[in-house]
């Protein structure tokens, strides 16, 4: 992180005291732990919804979501800032649509994708990573669920 900082130019922008303060950030993926660089100085995991199973605490049972929670908006509190993250004061707003292997289907992240566009306003959701992928066995169009499902958290 300490060199992606500068290839895109988060350096630049914590040098103007941009860090992202106030903005929460929607990560679809496998759930979010308390990491200290999440949790340290201050809470910044503001919400939790998990698709799957209906927790109301949040866990992470493979890793990934945390992963790119850190990547987003780790504060570097367990480096001393050496692996501070691209926003580093947003807030975290974990959706959990991905299992412990990491896999998951259309319909959870359908579903999660609805509950962000229904409670941005809560948690000022202003960008929204969704870290999944497919295997598809025909050319994906505009008409598809899952496109369609996107498109409409983009608008």
């Amino acid at each position: 992180m300490n060199r992606v900082r500068g290839i895109v130019e988060a350096d630049w922008a914590h040098s103007r005291k941009i860090f992202g303060e106030g903005i929460g950030v929607a990560i679809v993926d496998t759930g979010v732990s308390g990491h200290i660089d999440l949790v340290g100085n201050e809470n910044r995991i503001t919400g939790f919804k998990d698709i799957l199973n209906g927790r109301e605490k949040m866990y992470d049972d493979n890793g990934h979501g945390t992963h790119v929670s850190g990547i987003i908006g780790g504060d570097g509190t367990a480096s001393r800032g050496y692996y501070r993250g691209i926003a580093p004061r947003c807030k975290i707003i974990s959706v959990k649509v991905l299992n412990y292997k990491g896999n998951g289907n259309v319909p959870d992240v359908l579903k999660g994708l609805k509950w962000i566009i229904e409670n941005k306003d809560k948690y000022n959701i202003r960008v929204v990573n969704i870290s999944v992928g497919a295997s598809v066995e025909k050319n994906v169009d505009e008409s598809s669920r899952l496109v369609q499902g996107v498109n409409a958290v983009w608008d």
